[in-house]
């Protein structure tokens, strides 16, 4: 009896294919996805995306940003034409991770000569420029770095000697003459003055208030779309059922058949997306003081365009499986799959580039991309049209696959 269970159940295992994917292929796949996301985190290597604008006239500027260039570990955005507006709205638009503006002497502690301008939701980005800057000075510019840590003995202890200023003055030029290394722990925070991003939408005329902590604003789009999509594939697969019963058979009789079902599919699902989001967004706005009523009309526009792409996906897997059991199976590899890589559990700017690239097309970072530009930025309806063309585009495809699939299914 035990062995003909065991072998009844390893039967129906190797004969149901999407069962073998979930329990030997998505394990090993969504470990390999963390595994490259943290194994690079944790060793301080993230591939961060800066955007960087040199406006000083001198030659440490100039060395200090063909160094910064030549970075292996850095992906730098640079135009000589840009100054502290460009490299804020590449922050603030996500196409860079963290900007940094040189703006005067390096070696004068007293004009911030380097300006680093955050995102409050990838405030380690900042974190790795910092070591990254250290690192600069330190390897190429050690001069500065000396006159950095003199600096900081001369706050503490007061005024050098005229004979050890001179020695200092000294030091410093051999060591620019020489390219000797200087020690990387000197304190290099009186060099720069960081500003977020988001600081220049104060002003900007509309009520605009910006969200302090921006991950709750991240995490409203990322946990939105997740559940968005797992809601839809439970729902889609009512279908299956239906088609077992007998249902769908005495549907197809009706006028517009197949289409005409999908679409009051559709439309359930859609609506019944769009309360799931505000739900969250209500959730976000009493509990943790989100600003959520002057967004109204685009958080409207996002939700249902994130609705409609859980939808749409949803029946497209229901209309390709022929059973409740292997559209479960599918629907949790799709969703996981797609909210590992997406952003819904990790942000994407800590995974490495490649992994940033494939991501960047799912429909968990278009969701997260529309939302916060919505909570954190205080963007309009207008402003966040792209991620919601992008979303509204992939459902429009995968609505026709699931009706080009469903008329099929009806004619046999």
């Amino acid at each position: 009896m035990i062995w003909a269970v065991f072998k009844i159940m390893a039967l129906r295992l190797l004969r149901d294919r999407g069962a073998l994917l979930l329990a030997f292929v998505l394990p090993g796949l969504v470990y390999a996805i963390f595994a490259a996301i943290f194994s690079s985190a944790s060793g301080g290597n993230l591939d961060i995306r800066v955007a960087m604008a040199n406006i000083s006239p001198t030659e440490d500027a100039a060395s200090f940003t063909r160094h910064m260039q030549d970075d292996p570990d850095l992906t730098v955005i640079y135009d000589e034409t840009w100054g502290a507006a460009q490299i804020s709205q590449h922050v603030r638009e996500g196409t860079a991770d963290v900007g940094l503006v040189i703006r005067g002497d390096l070696s004068d502690s007293a004009s911030l000569p380097l300006l680093l301008i955050t995102e409050p939701s990838r405030e380690i980005a900042a974190s790795v420029l910092n070591g990254q800057i250290r690192a600069k000075l330190a390897r190429h510019l050690p001069h500065i770095m000396l006159k950095e840590q003199a600096d900081n003995v001369q706050r503490a202890i007061g005024h050098y000697a005229p004979e050890q200023i001179i020695a200092l003055n000294a030091a410093q030029k051999q060591m620019a003459e020489d390219g000797k290394v200087a020690s990387a722990n000197a304190d290099i925070e009186s060099l720069i003055e960081t500003r977020s991003a988001l600081e220049s939408l104060n002003g900007e005329g509309a009520n605009r208030p910006i969200l302090k902590d921006a991950s709750i604003a991240y995490y409203v789009g990322a946990v939105a779309i997740l559940f968005l999509l797992f809601s839809a594939m439970q729902g889609a697969a009512i279908s299956l059922e239906e088609r077992g019963s007998g249902i769908t058979q005495r549907l197809l009789m009706g006028p517009r058949g197949a289409f005409a079902m999908l679409i009051g599919k559709f439309t359930f699902l859609v609506v019944q997306g769009t309360v799931q989001a505000f739900v969250i967004l209500g959730v976000a706005a009493l509990i943790f003081n989100v600003t959520v009523l002057p967004y109204l009309p685009a958080l409207l526009l996002i939700s249902l365009a994130c609705a409609c792409i859980s939808a749409s996906l949803g029946l497209l897997l229901a209309s390709l499986s022929q059973s409740a059991v292997q559209m479960h199976t599918i629907s949790t590899f799709a969703v996981l799959l797609l909210s590992a890589i997406g952003g819904s559990m990790v942000p994407r700017f800590m995974m490495p580039s490649w992994l940033q690239e494939a991501g960047s097309l799912t429909p968990n970072a278009l969701a997260i991309e529309g939302y916060y530009a919505v909570l954190a930025r205080g963007n309009s309806a207008l402003e966040i049209i792209t991620p919601v063309c992008s979303l509204l585009a992939m459902s429009a495809i995968c609505l026709l696959l699931a009706a080009y699939i469903s008329h099929r299914f009806a004619r046999l």
